[in-house]
């Protein structure tokens, strides 16, 4: 992992993903409607960058993100450490998994005759979850 994405993790408030607490409360399979909230955000954001519509699919990220990353320096992150992502295809979800605030959804996306695995990772704002991090999974014995 990336030593800014850490660092950025950190400054919103998401732990690494290995972890799964937050206040105390683990990590469990979301429930199907949770679960469809969450595949709609990501896929709502992906569809964004497909389309090259930076600003939706900057708007799709958490508020404290949006505090930590200039919409200028989301351009140049995705742009440049994320190609598939920006150039996805399709993605297929495994399950997401919530405690209510916080979420992990695992995604392989598809792009250019490859593809690569991520955990979104969101939170609760309001009514709606947005994303606070996209973290490339392990290859080497799991995320």
């Amino acid at each position: 992992m990336k030593s800014w994405l850490v660092a950025l993790m950190l400054l919103t408030g998401v732990a690494p993903v290995r972890a799964q607490e937050t206040g105390g409360d683990r990590l469990r399979l979301s429930k199907p409607s949770v679960r469809e909230q969450l595949v709609a955000a990501v896929t709502a954001q992906l569809a964004a960058f497909r389309a090259e519509n930076w600003e939706k699919a900057y708007a799709a990220a958490a508020a404290p993100f949006q505090t930590v990353v200039s919409p200028a320096r989301f351009v140049s992150l995705i742009t440049r450490k994320y190609p598939v992502v920006w150039k996805n295809t399709r993605a297929e979800f495994a399950l997401p998994s919530d405690n209510g605030q916080v979420a992990v959804v695992p995604v392989r996306v598809f792009g250019a005759g490859t593809s690569e695995a991520y955990n979104w990772l969101l939170v609760k704002e309001g009514k709606d979850w947005k994303v606070t991090g996209v973290v490339p999974q392990s290859t080497a014995g799991g995320a």
